[in-house]
Order: C-alpha cells, then sequence, then structure tokens
C-alpha cells in the first residue's frame, strides 16, 4: 500500500484528546505539525508524549522556536502567543487542533480552504465563520486562503554549479529529487566558489536583525552538514579579534551585560589578548571572539563533494535561460536547444540570475564585489589557526594567506593597492609590519544584493510580473504574484559558506510544501523580489 504524503497540522491544544488523534493519525502518515503555546515545559512534555525518539534539529537561544524531527514526523515548537508565532508558522495548515471551536479564530489567517478543525472541548454557541461538518469537527465558511498546490513530478533543475547550486542539488536529492545541474563555466565551482579554503564563524552583533540572526543560525546548520563530508572541513577554530581597544571594551561591556551573541559556550568565548595569542600562537594584538568549532572549508572541494552525494547529472559550459513548458521549466541555450527540463526548477547563477530568468532590468539587484587574498612568501609570520578582524591571517596546507579586499565591480585596485591593503590589515591583527613582496593572490567575485543579504524564496517570470512593474505604485511584498515551482538561491556573497546550507535547506523546506525554520520575518527580509516593493 502507497503510505499517504504527510499531513501538515496546527496544534494549539495540549490536550488527551489532542494527542490521541495525532497518535492515531502518525499511525497513517508522516506528520508534519506546528506546536504553539506559552508554556515551554508543556509543549515538551506533549511532544515527548507523542513520541519520545525525536531529535532537536534547529534551534537558538535567542528565539522562540525550536524544530524536532524523527523519521516520520517532524514538529516545529514555537513558544508564544498568537502574534508571535505568527512569524513563525509559515506553512499552511492542512488540520488545526484547538481546545474549543473558538479558538481557531486568531489563526484563521493560516487556514486554506478546505481545512478541518478539530476541537476537544465542543461549545453549545459556534462562532459564525464555522460549521459543524462531524462531532467535535468543524470547517470555515468562505476561507479566502487557497492551498498552494505543489508539482507532483519530483524533479529539478538547477542553473548554476557554485556552492548555492550544489547545497541546493544536495538537498533536493535527499527530498526524493532527480536533479539536473547547469553551469555556464566549463566547470562546477568555477566562480567564486573556485575558492580553495574559506572560513566558516558567525559574526557577533549587538542587535539581533536579519543578517546576524541568519549567520549565528547557519552556522549551526553547517556545521551539522560538515560531519558529513569532513574531508572539506578542517575545525581548527577561529579568532574574530577586535579591530580596536574601543571595540574589545564594547565587546566586554555587552558581556557583562548579557547581551552577548546567542551561542553556547562550547560554541562561542570571548578571550582576552593572553589567551588569544596562546590559542593561535601569534602576537595578536587584542582578545576577541573564540569559536572553538570553526576553521576552514575547502569550497571547491565541498562543491564537487556535493554534487557527486547528490547523484546529479551535472552539465557545463553551457548558458541557458529558463522557459515555462507544459509540464514545468525548460533551460534553453540561445540556439534553442532544450538541455534540461523539471517540474520545479532553481536559480543559483550569482550575477546572472537575472539573465537566466530573462529580466531586461535586474529586479535582485546583483552586483559584483571583487576580492583578493595575498599570498606571503615563505617564512612569513603564522598562526596555528585561522584569525580574523581588520582582515584574515591563514595557514592553508603549507601557505600562508592574507586578506582580504572588497572591491566595488566598477572600481577595482590594481594589485599593489590590493596587497598594500592585506598587509596593513596583518600589521593591525599581529603587529607584523614586514613589506613582504608581492607573491601572487587568489581573486574572485562575490555577488551581493544592495542590502548584502542574500536571496532566497519563490521567483517569479517577467511576464508574471510584467503588470505589477508596469504601474508607478509599489505593490506588497506579499502580493507579487510567484511561479509555482521555480525558486531562486543567489548572492551570497563573502558568508555563503556560513549561511549557504541554511538557506538551501529552507528552500527545499518550502519546494516541498514543508514549514521552513526562517520565520515569516527572516523569509520576507530575504525574498528574492523584495527590491521590487521599496
Amino acid at each position: 500500500m502507497t503510505q499517504r504524503p504527510p499531513l501538515t497540522v496546527l496544534v494549539a491544544d495540549t490536550s488527551s484528546e489532542a494527542l490521541a488523534r495525532l497518535k492515531g493519525w502518525g499511525s497513517q502518515a508522516p506528520l508534519r505539525l506546528v506546536l504553539v503555546g506559552t508554556d515551554k515545559a508543556e509543549l515538551l512534555r506533549f511532544l515527548e508524549a507523542l513520541s519520545p525518539n525525536l531529535t532537536r534539529t534547529h534551534w537558538d537561544e535567542a528565539l522562540p522556536h525550536e524544530r524536532w524531527e524523527g523519521e516520520a514526523l517532524t514538529v516545529d515548537v514555537v513558544v508564544g502567543d498568537v502574534k508571535v508565532a505568527r512569524h513563525w508558522v509559515v506553512a499552511v495548515a492542512e488540520a488545526v487542533l484547538v481546545k474549543t471551536p473558538s479558538d481557531v479564530a486568531p489563526w484563521r489567517f493560516l487556514c486554506a480552504e478546505g481545512v478541518l478543525i478539530y476541537a476537544s472541548t465542543p461549545t453549545e454557541t459556534l462562532p459564525g465563520f464555522l460549521e459543524q461538518t462531524a462531532p467535535n469537527t468543524y470547517a470555515l465558511r468562505g476561507a479566502r486562503l487557497k492551498k498552494e498546490v505543489l508539482p507532483e513530478q519530483q524533479d529539478v533543475v538547477i542553473v548554476g554549479a557554485g556552492l548555492s547550486g550544489a547545497l541546493c542539488a544536495y538537498y533536493f536529492s535527499k527530498a526524493g529529487f532527480k536533479v539536473t545541474v547547469i553551469d555556464e563555466r566549463a566547470v562546477p565551482a568555477a566562480g567564486a566558489s573556485a575558492l580553495y579554503a574559506g572560513l566558516i564563524h558567525p559574526h557577533w552583533q549587538k542587535d539581533d536583525g536579519a543578517l546576524f540572526s541568519l549567520t549565528r543560525r547557519g552556522y549551526r546548520e553547517m556545521l551539522a552538514l560538515l560531519e558529513s563530508f569532513p574531508d572539506c572541513f578542517d575545525a581548527e577554530g577561529v579568532l574574530d579579534m577586535a579591530v580596536s581597544d574601543d571595540e574589545w571594551a564594547y565587546w566586554e561591556e555587552a558581556i557583562a551585560s548579557h547581551i552577548p551573541l546567542a551561542l553556547s559556550d562550547d560554541l562561542l568565548q570571548l578571550v582576552d589578548c593572553e589567551t588569544a595569542q596562546t590559542l593561535t600562537r601569534a602576537p595578536v594584538t587584542r582578545g576577541g571572539w573564540w569559536f572553538p568549532k570553526a576553521g576552514l572549508v575547502y569550497a571547491s572541494r565541498l562543491v564537487r563533494a556535493l554534487l557527486d552525494a547528490s547523484g546529479a547529472k551535472v552539465i557545463t559550459h553551457v548558458s541557458v535561460r529558463l522557459q515555462k513548458g507544459d509540464k514545468g521549466y525548460l533551460a534553453v541555450d540561445d540556439k534553442g536547444t532544450c538541455w534540461a527540463q523539471g517540474s520545479h526548477a532553481v536559480v543559483a547563477a550569482a550575477k546572472s540570475s537575472r539573465a537566466v530568468l530573462g529580466f531586461d532590468a535586474d529586479p535582485f539587484t546583483l552586483s559584483g564585489l571583487w576580492g583578493r587574498i595575498s599570498f606571503l612568501p615563505e617564512g612569513a609570520l603564522t598562526s596555528s589557526v585561522p584569525i580574523t578582524g581588520m582582515g584574515y591571517l591563514m595557514n592553508v596546507e603549507g601557505f600562508t594567506a592574507a586578506g582580504a579586499t572588497y572591491e566595488p565591480e566598477d572600481a577595482r585596485w590594481d594589485a599593489a593597492r590590493a596587497h598594500a591593503h592585506n598587509l596593513e590589515g596583518l600589521a593591525s591583527m599581529v603587529g607584523d609590519t614586514t613589506p613582504y613582496p608581492f607573491a601572487g593572490a587568489y581573486e574572485g567575485e562575490r555577488a551581493v544584493a544592495k542590502d548584502r543579504l542574500p536571496l532566497m524564496g519563490a521567483g517569479a517570470m517577467p511576464e508574471t510580473l510584467a503588470p505589477f512593474l508596469q504601474t508607478k505604485e509599489k505593490p506588497e511584498l506579499k502580493r507579487l504574484p510567484r511561479d509555482v515551482g521555480l525558486w531562486v538561491c543567489a548572492g551570497l556573497g563573502s558568508r555563503g559558506l556560513t549561511w549557504g546550507a541554511l538557506l538551501a535547506k529552507s528552500l527545499v523546506a518550502r519546494a516541498t510544501g514543508r514549514p521552513g525554520a526562517l520565520g515569516l520575518g527572516l523569509e520576507n527580509a530575504l525574498d528574492p523580489l523584495r527590491f521590487l516593493c521599496r
């Protein structure tokens, strides 16, 4: 017998009746639950009674959200009232469990046409927006929200074989998709992802805005992913040192005021200058944030490993544009040859993303940010672990590198200026003012959006957006039309190694109708069409 597809349920009731109903459903089909309430201890007791063998896979000490997963059960636990939960409950529910029928009122924004509502305690007076269909079972009258019908066919074409495309290929394959990846370069990881080795670590900020939240949570997700690819990661630790005495004092004050980065001690510590010198075996000039599980990721190696693990068909040296077909999307070259098709399509092509979709003007505001890392000659100062701050210092399998520059694409520096900038950063971090001669550099272009946040979410073809783009008024983001099965994951900039896994995994969750782990606020901040509304 074929197993039923997963059932998405909003659970706002922790009664024994709700528990029994969920256990009955769980014996017939996989469940995706959003469990909400104001008492975290009560929610976790209910979860333990439902299934004692779940593993917590997403959490953040600073946020009211955790995810627990098992073989046929995924549960998003949201601690808070409806106002808080609205930021986290982003999947349309197929069923809702509440204590009384009237309790569903604040959740109507989540209820699509045809949703069934189950109440453990009936009432004599029924709200006017409900009708009873069976004992303790109700339906909405005139629901405005229609549930999105996702493509049933399980194949995806991904345009872009860099880090973003490879991560999407990996997570789509784990979701059961047949994957095809196309890239205009001669080999995968030929753009910014050609970087031999880069750093993964979070960045401390006082305020938990979108950038900081994404970096911190992405760091956890990437560490979990790298456990499956140990040959691509050296977990040496990373020191993010203060760039000035004032910044060090500010960090000390943050710790004293209990507003440090929301990570446990095994992931983050603030260390003084003496301790930092011991950890790095280098004469660092200040203390900083010590990330003991951070380290060097071999970016191009990771891209190849992800593509191999995905089993994707990889097509290179072909420039394509996406077109709508009868059964999804076609990847077509300028001669009209179709190289691949899929029910889903992902645009992960950095600055070329606009051209892949056929936009005349770039709706994504993507531009290039050139970067160069100087190779230092043999005998230059080394460190036992990577150091960041006013630059970078790292030792990578036999050579020492210092950097990096951030040069606008329309005002790139010459080699001498770039090298001088990297040596200035080296002097600031470790006091080494030696005028090392230029011995070569790694260079590449990062694709960045205007607000420096990546693009992740549902996309749209130019013809779909045309009616909205022709008006003078800025549309609301939620009112912009989208093409079902079309996705964008691009503009990862200089932090793709830290947040790329979280972005790709969240995108695949969206593409398969599952609750994402980002929350509505962060998903809106990353929406690839956000600049059309500003």
